[in-house]
């Protein structure tokens, strides 16, 4: 089966597209009460004898005020804190996380680099052996008998207690999540596929930070999408969403989320990777607290627009319908990246190319 995304990408079998999906999903979340899914899977279409033109300065305005409601629900605090007070599981875990990862990151971490550095400066003054050497070799050891370890073990535990922060918080905003009716195999090769996209675009992040001026600013905006995704995805897996749902909802409100991811990387940029890490888990729980009882928003004008043919030499944005629409993309690239933005294109393209390949592979094998 065949879908065209962005120009034309082959998808593959077991990851078709999930419209089928998300009309069930629809109709489960409306069984269980959900209104955040029943919202999302309502769009609202303009009536077709009001067209309102918009400018860039305009949509810009409107992404603008998207991001800094992400911006907002992110830094709600107040509801982490109820959070907090209906669930002794959410507290505990939470006080776990937080007391692990700044024992690890923030006090024992620190005092073993100072005690490297000394011990470093004190080989080179007394025992006349080379700096650069002695540094290495203590590094090294740093890595292997504390750092990897260290880390492999915040992860895991880390792991455990967001899920249970997670699960928790959503049964008291929303109560008992829907059982879903994907089979094993199918949640498999969802898994897989987010797997690889994710995996991909840390990639493609790592590589981006060394482009001379503009990479760090590139790196920042991908980090704060990808710490909303991560943030929102606990939320999504219980609502039953398939990758490719939770993916469009993501793109098309690329403003909101990047506002979401905002605090986050901003409290985690601007340190070395090991602090950074520690920061970051230390700071997740509260964001997947916020995620729970958030509502990303999309603006309904902008999400419809299309291109239309004035009689000016200048193009303009319309929203509606009574005239005949130019393709966005087409016309206007930048515009179309307004309307839906391709964060995880590149990624996408990839991963499905990948395992297109692997798949063929297969098939010609049996």
């Amino acid at each position: 089966q065949t879908q065209s995304t962005w120009g034309g990408t082959v998808e593959l079998d077991m990851l078709r597209s999930t419209a089928d999906d998300s009309a069930r999903g629809s109709r489960e979340n409306e069984k269980n009460g959900d209104e955040y899914s029943k919202s999302v899977s309502t769009q609202e279409t303009p009536s077709a004898s009001a067209i309102t033109e918009l400018s860039f300065k305009d949509v810009a305005s409107r992404m603008f005020e998207l991001w800094k409601s992400g911006v907002i629900d992110a830094l709600r605090l107040d509801r982490s804190v109820l959070f907090l007070m209906k669930s002794k599981t959410i507290a505990h875990c939470t006080a776990r996380c937080f007391v692990l990862n700044f024992i690890i990151f923030l006090l024992l971490s620190p005092i073993l680099q100072w005690a490297i550095s000394f011990a470093v400066q004190f080989s080179t003054a007394h025992l006349h052996l080379v700096g650069t050497v002695i540094r290495i070799l203590f590094n090294t050891l740093y890595e292997l008998l504390w750092g990897f370890p260290v880390y492999c073990v915040s992860f895991i535990l880390s792991t455990i207690w967001y899920k249970d922060i997670a699960d928790h918080a959503y049964k008291i905003q929303y109560g008992k999540p829907g059982k879903g009716t994907d089979s094993i195999q199918r949640r498999l090769a969802d898994e897989i596929y987010r797997l690889l996209l994710i995996g991909i675009l840390l990639s493609i992040i790592f590589v981006i930070q060394f482009i001379p001026l503009i990479g760090s600013v590139i790196n920042f905006f991908q980090l704060s999408w990808l710490y909303s995704f991560y943030s929102f995805e606990y939320r999504w897996s219980m609502e039953n969403w398939r990758l490719e749902k939770r993916l469009e909802f993501f793109e098309t409100r690329w403003a909101y989320f990047a506002g979401f991811g905002f605090p986050c990387t901003a409290a985690t940029f601007f340190f070395p990777k090991f602090l950074s890490d520690g920061i970051f888990a230390l700071l997740f729980p509260v964001f997947i607290l916020t995620a729970t009882a958030a509502r990303p928003k999309l603006d309904r004008q902008v999400a419809t627009a299309v291109v239309t043919r004035p009689s000016t030499s200048s193009p303009s944005i319309s929203v509606g319908t009574g005239v005949e629409p130019q393709p966005l993309l087409l016309n206007m690239p930048m515009a179309g990246w307004m309307i839906r933005m391709p964060v995880f294109k590149y990624p996408r393209d990839f991963t499905l190319a990948v395992l297109t390949h692997v798949m063929q592979s297969l098939t010609t094998d049996l």
